[in-house]
């Protein structure tokens, strides 16, 4: 919802580039909505497919996940500033979902234009929230043609953009849930959460790479996320089930996620069961 609110609020003629295989919930909007779109195929040559298509489609949006649900690829922090530094007009818009909560993150200096998404994951919010981070350049581009209409008609403690991101009756539940949740993140620390999660997420891929079970691309990318996808087929799916470890199947494999509540012993288990034929 968020996205699409973000959607709607821009002027049809912007040009997106998109990520083959991204999220559905980011291409199909973008899509439906009729925008002018290229896709970049994702591989280990991704970001010089990005730097491609920007210099020979001229998108002014870039939309992307922050990480990869299928594969769980994360976006490195360092290119996207990369992006932002040579080319400052193009607005860079990622979803934070699968990748929000499982580190450090600022996002004022991140490069980012917006980052919307929902916090029933790694932010531990349950379902019905989500979040909207946007930068002022950003906010000029939204609903630019409705703004003095609307600034007229809210109280001078609300902003003009709230019309359109906080619509309706609010669930005050739902939004509990996620502050409950950011609430205990914050408690345990998040640069502890992160240290955690990379320490585990680490051991995991070095295991599997170990097993051939992660191309070396993508085992050897800087920065990492804790999902990571696994090419099995059904009946191992099914073995792994079946022994109490719980996955996705996703993209053809079998996509398992880490976070701080996890432990070594998790790993250990996962392992020995897969030396079981």
């Amino acid at each position: 919802i968020g996205f699409d609110t973000l959607l709607n609020g821009l002027d049809k003629g912007h040009r997106f580039l998109l990520l083959r295989e991204d999220y559905p919930s980011i291409i199909d909007p973008v899509t439906n909505i009729g925008f002018d779109h290229y896709e970049v195929t994702i591989d280990e040559k991704m970001e010089e497919h990005i730097l491609d298509a920007i210099e020979n489609f001229k998108p002014t949006i870039f939309a992307f996940s922050m990480v990869q649900y299928i594969s769980g690829l994360r976006m490195g922090g360092a290119f996207i500033k990369k992006i932002k530094a040579a080319y400052p007009s193009l607005l860079l818009i990622a979803d934070g979902t699968q990748f929000t909560g499982t580190t450090v993150f600022n996002f004022s200096s991140s490069g980012l234009d917006a980052l919307v998404g929902s916090g029933y994951k790694w932010l531990l919010g349950g379902y019905g929230n989500g979040y909207v981070f946007l930068t002022d350049q950003m906010k000029e581009a939204l609903y630019s043609g409705k703004k003095n209409k609307r600034s007229n008609e809210l109280s001078s403690d609300k902003n003009y953009l709230s019309m359109y991101f906080e619509p309706g009756h609010l669930d005050s539940l739902n939004f509990g849930s996620l502050s409950h949740g950011l609430n205990y993140l914050q408690s345990l620390g998040l640069d502890n959460i992160e240290k955690a999660n990379h320490e585990l997420c680490q051991a995991a891929r070095d295991a599997f790479r170990s097993m051939e079970l992660i191309p070396d691309w993508m085992y050897q990318r800087k920065q990492q996320s804790t999902i990571i996808n696994l090419p099995f087929d059904p009946k191992t799916i099914d073995k792994l089930h079946a022994a109490g470890i719980l996955g996705s199947k996703r993209g053809g494999g079998f996509r398992i996620s880490f976070h701080f509540y996890n432990s070594m012993e998790d790993l250990n288990r996962f392992v020995e069961v897969m030396a079981v034929k």
